[in-house]
């Protein structure tokens, strides 16, 4: 074959190496662009979409569970008339599952935002829990202490009214410190005949409702709350981010006009494309705390910290013990324990590794932290029977840095009473001031994206973003190639074919004898 007759080929292969080359190099610039289209293909709401369905009724694909683990009291009786030291024993689980329902989904006009009310109801896993919803605890009665609570700013007649009342019930029952109630009162609620005696006896103006649980949602259904409506943003550098909540664009929980009160980043069940990504922290607003909290990946030495879940590579972020610090920066959430009515006193902190909630729970005297006070003061943590494991009481969210999609999450909390001495309550005769947070229950929200889900994940967002990213090399690589190896080749065809017409070129002139 002549040289003349490879040359056509040669150039066409290196006319099409070079465009492939030139394309690979075009190409790059519009990665993130095309990016953008696949999120907003499968994850921006649209109405009617697979992923606005999938939002909606979230907990189809990442089914969810709270375990509820109840500190019950082993020695009432020595606490109310000795002033002994408490002494816990940790029952639970008594797991239910989750229903998370977004409804009256509706989108803002401009299509910044959209609302919707977020509701979770609750069905209860016999088969999960150690025991049934019927077995009885004993719990700090708070129905009463926050009745007597209350009592302490009123007046003189009524607290003497509600004092010779309690009197008369004296003991684990209805009026005492501690009351025996079942798993489903404690969480769902029981009415409580006393409080209503107190009521027409003392001062009916000083309850609303004789039902009281600690889920308990006066009119809503048995076994499910609703945890207000929410305007989330729709815009994809800052997906799902809450911009109002009970219609209200900022809270008036804590301290007037401060940071405190401004609601920063999304609900925590997802996050915005790439927003973890070298990322250290993340924000979500968290409707139970009443406030935005920070969630913090890795440590000093540590950029991220990341694991392996289902086949994902995850950032794995965690609520730090900074959320619940006596500092300058959470001034702003101190109140004083208990609030006088239309008072307010925000120098006055709890210690360390605890929260007084007590204006965003109708004013009942609730303290949350992390579970056995992970973090809190050694104060709190003199109760017997607490015992603190980071592994297990930490929260943690397992999320995929490109979607912000949650892979698995478990977010905890320790709900407690703030028990001191009330004059009106003689059963708090032996305790002292300032009072001590005594635990009632810690739960935890477990949820893992389904294998389905994973899959889908994979298939159309991490796989085809994948591709994006290595298909412009693949054209530079594969349009180099078409240029240099048929060039080259051609070249070594030439150099061969001259080297062997000298050779015979020289054997011509070589004389036939010697």
């Amino acid at each position: 074959m002549k040289a003349k007759s490879l040359l056509p080929l040669v150039a066409v292969a290196a006319m099409v190496g070079c465009a492939l080359f030139i394309l690979g190099l075009c190409y790059i610039p519009l990665i993130e662009r095309m990016t953008d289209d696949l999120f907003r293909t499968y994850i921006l709401p649209t109405e009617g979409s697979e992923s606005f369905q999938a939002w909606k009724n979230w907990s189809r694909f990442r089914p969810i569970y709270r375990y509820f683990y109840f500190f019950h009291v082993l020695n009432p009786k020595e606490i109310v008339n000795t002033g002994k030291n408490p002494s816990v024993k940790e029952l639970g689980p008594y797991v239910y599952r989750v229903d998370l329902e977004r409804r009256d989904v509706s989108f803002a006009e401009n299509g910044s935002t959209l609302s919707y009310r977020l509701y979770r109801k609750y069905s209860f896993e016999r088969r999960l829990s150690v025991g049934n919803e019927s077995d009885v605890i004993t719990v700090v009665n708070l129905p009463i202490l926050n009745l007597a609570t209350r009592l302490r700013f009123s007046g003189r007649k009524v607290r003497n009214c509600m004092k010779k009342m309690l009197k008369k019930y004296e003991g684990v029952g209805e009026g005492g410190l501690f009351s025996n109630v079942t798993v489903s009162d404690v969480i769902w609620g029981y009415q409580n005949s006393l409080m209503d005696e107190l009521g027409r006896r003392c001062d009916a103006s000083l309850y609303n409702d004789v039902t009281y649980g600690l889920m308990y949602q006066k009119g809503q259904p048995r076994r499910m709350t609703y945890e207000g409506e929410f305007e989330a943003s729709t815009d994809l550098r800052s997906l799902w981010e809450v911009k109002k909540w009970k219609g209200k664009s900022s809270l008036d929980v804590w301290k007037p006009h401060s940071a405190c009160n401004e609601l920063k980043g999304t609900d925590g069940y997802s996050w915005a494309p790439r927003v973890a990504q070298g990322s250290k922290s993340l924000l979500l607003f968290d409707e139970e705390r009443c406030r935005s909290i920070r969630i913090v990946s890795g440590g000093k030495k540590i950029r991220q910290k990341t694991e392996q879940i289902g086949g994902f590579r995850t950032v794995v972020y965690s609520l730090t013990a900074d959320s619940f610090a006596k500092s300058k920066e959470n001034q702003c959430y101190c109140q004083p324990l208990p609030i006088p009515p239309g008072k307010t006193n925000y120098t006055n902190c709890l210690d360390k590794g605890v929260i007084n909630v007590t204006t965003c729970k109708d004013n009942v005297p609730i303290v949350l932290s992390q579970p056995h006070f992970l973090g809190a003061a050694n104060a709190y943590r003199k109760i017997n029977g607490l015992k603190t494991d980071k592994a297990k009481h930490a929260t943690t969210f397992h999320v995929e840095p490109l979607t912000g999609e949650l892979i698995e999450g478990s977010r905890k909390i320790q709900l407690n009473a703030y028990v001191f001495h009330l004059s009106s309550f003689p059963e708090t005769k032996t305790q002292r001031n300032p009072g001590l947070p005594f635990p009632i229950v810690w739960t935890k929200e477990d949820y893992t994206m389904t294998d389905g889900e994973k899959t889908s994940l994979r298939r159309n967002l991490i796989g085809r973003k994948l591709f994006y990213d290595v298909m412009p090399y693949l054209l530079i690589s594969f349009g180099s190639c078409l240029v240099i190896l048929p060039l080259g080749g051609f070249v070594c065809f030439v150099c061969r074919r001259r080297r062997q017409s000298n050779r015979s070129y020289e054997g011509e002139k070589r004389p036939l004898l010697w």
